[in-house]
Formats: structure tokens, sequence, C-alpha cells
């Protein structure tokens, strides 16, 4: 009789053949395992973000892209934009879209800096006092949604780059504190956010409007306080979507604390939907005074947002927290003439650009599993 080899069998053959299905069916699982862990292990990106000063530059983008920072803050300043009235420069701004769109980092922008030489403001950092500034304000604030919002005219202009409209847009910056207001007043804050709210929903009716950032402060109104006063003026609620935060403290509890009674204030207005945003947070490894609350060492500095960003995270669905942003990249110069204070020194890298520990910190966060290797240079 005539047959095959036993090496030929069919049969042999099938059982060879979902032998090395099921290995292989057995790494590709396996392989899935570790990139689940690894993702289960890093935040979500967009929960992770860092505020770029001024002068902010194409290698700092491209180092916070590699670190998977998903969410750069930084002001759009309105007097750099129009210092003449009716004339629009927003070379810079082309520039930080250019750079994060190619990063994979998306940017909120915060809408503030008003050209006091003619938009009836008596400062800078002051928001607009007459009725003709606030309605040029408004209309700033249109341009640039126009420009850098969904459909944008600056996204249609640059076909090449990776469209990452802005879909969030924050109305000024610490409207509680003298700083940033003058003598603070939720009413006139909330005139102000309702000329932004129309501005931006009529280019863009499914972005969102962030509150500005609201800290806690001797030099202006206590942050519940204002909230409170906000939820007050009659249909307030209307105008924002998101509330923002800036809980400085001396540590993670007492972040946490300010979320608590931040949220048990949305609460008692009815508005338990609404997320929170912290949109400043940080410590600093120096400044005039040693003795201040957010003042630490390199080391601590870097313990600090390693427990703050892991508490938070760990807690997002509690405090409906969808982002922490901290403040900021770069330690900022003393200015000639002017005292030194704690806020200068809150980076994540010296002036010289050597980073700090909590850069590592940061990234370890970020990156997860993923981060214990070289960092993102």
């Amino acid at each position: 009789m005539t047959g095959t080899s036993s090496g030929s069998r069919p049969e042999h053959r099938s059982r060879s053949t979902a032998l090395s299905t099921t290995l292989a069916v057995i790494v590709a699982l396996a392989g899935l395992a570790l990139l689940a862990q690894v993702a289960a292990a890093a935040p979500s990106r967009g929960f992770v973000g860092v505020h770029l000063g001024e002068q902010t530059s194409k290698a700092e983008v491209e180092r916070l892209g590699r670190g998977r920072v998903g969410r750069i803050r930084t002001s759009f300043f309105w007097r750099r934009v129009e210092f003449e009235k009716g004339k629009r420069d927003w070379r810079a701004y082309d520039a930080l879209m250019t750079w994060s769109a190619k990063a994979g980092t998306d940017v909120l922008p915060v809408l503030n800096g008003t050209p006091s030489h003619w938009a009836g403001g008596n400062r800078s950092t002051k928001p607009p006092r007459t009725k003709a500034g606030r309605l040029a304000f408004r209309t700033f604030v249109s341009d640039a949604v126009r420009r850098y919002g969904r459909g944008g005219s600056f996204w249609r202009d640059h076909p090449g780059l990776p469209a990452r409209p802005i879909k969030y847009w924050q109305v000024w910056n610490e409207p509680n504190l003298k700083t940033f207001w003058g003598n603070p007043n939720a009413a006139e804050y909330v005139r102000l956010l309702q000329h932004a709210h129309y501005a931006i929903k009529a280019r863009d009716p499914n972005a969102g409007v962030v509150l500005g950032g609201l800290p806690d402060s001797r030099s202006g109104i206590p942050m519940v306080r204002f909230l409170r006063d906000v939820y007050r003026v009659p249909n307030a609620k209307a105008f924002f979507d998101v509330v923002a935060l800036h809980p400085y403290a001396q540590d993670e509890r007492g972040v946490e604390g300010a979320l608590v009674r931040a949220r048990q204030t949305m609460r008692d207005a009815r508005d338990e939907a609404s997320p929170i945003w912290v949109t400043e947070i940080g410590w600093a490894t120096g400044g005039a005074s040693f003795s201040h609350f957010a003042r630490t060492t390199f080391e601590g500095q870097a313990t600090l947002l390693r427990r703050t960003y892991k508490l938070l995270y760990s807690r997002r669905s509690r405090y409906r927290l969808g982002a922490v942003i901290w403040h900021g990249m770069r330690d900022v110069a003393r200015p000639s003439g002017r005292a030194d204070w704690w806020g200068n020194h809150t980076g994540l890298f010296r002036t010289s650009g050597c980073p700090k520990p909590s850069w590592k910190a940061l990234v370890g966060f970020t990156l997860g599993n993923a981060g214990s290797g070289c960092l993102p240079r």
C-alpha cells in the first residue's frame, strides 16, 4: 500500500497549526494586557496641563508634547493682539497654535489684558470699565474664536497642520483679586462673562466657557464667597460651563479641601452637573519669604506635585474634576527694580532651562509605567 510519511500526515499538520495559532493568541493577549496595564497607569492626556508664560518657546511646547502633557494654558492678551484699536496682530498666537498642534496638545486660552489706553481700563491687568470697552472685548473674543475655534480660519489657512481647534475658553484670570480686577465685584464680572459667552457661542455653540480661576487670597474676595455671589446674579449659570479654581494650599489635603468647599457651593446653587477644573496649582522653590505656605524645597515641590496629582486623579469622579494645570513651566526672573515673590519660582524648570525634580515627577505621572525610562528632552 502506498501512503504518506508520518511527518506529513494532515492530522499532524492540523495539530501544529492549532498550536501555533494558540501561542500567537496568547502572545497577542499578553501584549494587549501589558498595553492595558500601561494605559491604566497613565492618566487621560487632557487631565494634565501646564501654564506657559508670555515668553513661550517652541522647544518648551515640544517638550510638553513629548512628556504627554495634554493641555497648555496661556493668556491670550487682548492688548498684545490689538494694541492699536482696529489693528490685529495674531502672529504670536499663530506660532503657539502651530507648535501645539504639532505637539499634540490642546490650548486653553485665558482671555484678558485690556489695551487700557483706548479700551477704558485703568491698567492692562484690569477689565474694560466702559460699555464701549466691553463691546470691544466682545469683538476681540469673537475674532479669536473665528480664528482658532472649530472650523476657524487659522485651520483652513494651514491644511497641513493636524487640526486641534480651541474648544474651551477661559474668561479672565482671578477676577476675585484686586490685582486682576481692582475692586472685585461678582456682578461686574458676570457682565463681562456674558459678553464673552455670547461671542464664543455665536461662533461655536459647542465650545466650553470656563470661569476665571478663583484662588483664596487676602488681597480680594474669598473663593467661596465670590463663587456664591456669581450664582446669585440672575441667570449667571447660563454663561459658563466649567468652574475653575486656583487652590494654592500648604499641601495636597488643602487643595482637596478647596474642591470640597467649591463643590458644596455648587450644590447649594443647584449646579451639581458642572465640572471643576484646577487651572492653576503649584508650589515655589524660592521667593522673598520662606515662611510662605506655598514655598518649599526642590524635592518638596516634586513630592507635593506627585501627591497632589495622584490624589486628585483618584478622586476625579467624586469632584467631577476635568483638568489640573500646573503653574508654570519655567521660573520667572525678577524684574529689575521690583521685589521678588514666590510666584516667580513655581516652574518645573529654572530660569536657565534646567529641569527641577518636579519635571521628572510630572512626567512620571503623565507617562505612567512608560515614564520609568529617560525623560523627554
